[in-house]
């Protein structure tokens, strides 16, 4: 990973945390995202790119609106580790913590049925954002 490519990701990183800081949800949500499909982009398979690009899409709204609250620090941990590993060029260590990531948005997930929406779903839909397809 060149120098420039780890600076645009911690660019990403750095925006997510000041976007939890300041409770912006919605925003951080979307820039975890962007990360997530930045390192598809990066790994250079348009296959798996186009792939992540869905899921990311298609979880947006869901982890938005049933992720329990949860300090920032703890996501920022989660993805300063995995952009580490790769920038060490460690996959196995980049797999572990991709893995330990999942399963911690896993477990902060409260799926219970809410009566109404605590979301702007118009904003929340109009944030589902242009990964620059």
């Amino acid at each position: 990973m060149t120098l420039a490519i780890r600076n645009s990701l911690q660019k990403l990183l750095d925006s997510e945390q000041r976007a939890r800081d300041r409770d912006d949800r919605m925003e951080a949500v979307r820039l975890a995202g962007e990360f997530h499909v930045a390192l598809a982009d990066i790994a250079g398979n348009a296959v798996i790119a186009r792939l992540i690009r869905e899921i990311v899409d298609r979880t947006f709204l869901v982890i938005f609106m049933y992720q329990a609250p949860s300090p920032g620090a703890c996501v920022q941990a989660e993805h300063s580790s995995l952009l580490k590993a790769i920038g060490e060029g460690d996959a196995k260590g980049a797999a572990q913590s991709m893995l330990q990531h999942i399963e911690s948005i896993e477990s902060r997930m409260s799926l219970k049925e809410r009566a109404e929406p605590s979301v702007d779903l118009t904003r929340a839909f109009t944030g589902i954002v242009d990964w620059k397809a």
